[in-house]
């Protein structure tokens, strides 16, 4: 999987399968993505994707349902990598 040399991104997204309540301005975001890491080196990813699985099993915990990803891809910003395009989708469910 890993391409010597390149800028690998983790991105991290979920759906907890709520709906968003307009009325409601405290309500926690109920889907999105974020950056999670970016790594030079095979060492580095290994490191990061263990460390990402963590956070994506954790977030599902607290979501208490939907999904959790962890999306890995080469690109320089969250934009270049998604599930269509990325080398490696991790997926937990509740």
């Amino acid at each position: 999987m890993y391409k010597d040399g390149k800028t690998y991104l983790l991105v991290i997204e979920w759906d907890t399968d709520e709906k968003p309540d307009p009325d409601d301005l405290e309500q926690a975001e109920t889907c999105g993505a974020y950056e999670y890491a970016e790594t030079v080196a095979p060492e580095e990813l290994r490191g990061a994707i263990l460390g990402a699985k963590e956070e994506a099993r954790d977030m599902l915990d607290s979501n208490g349902s939907g999904w959790v990803s962890v999306l890995v891809g080469v690109g320089e910003c969250i934009d270049d990598v998604d599930a269509e395009n990325a080398e490696q989708v991790i997926t937990f469910e509740a």
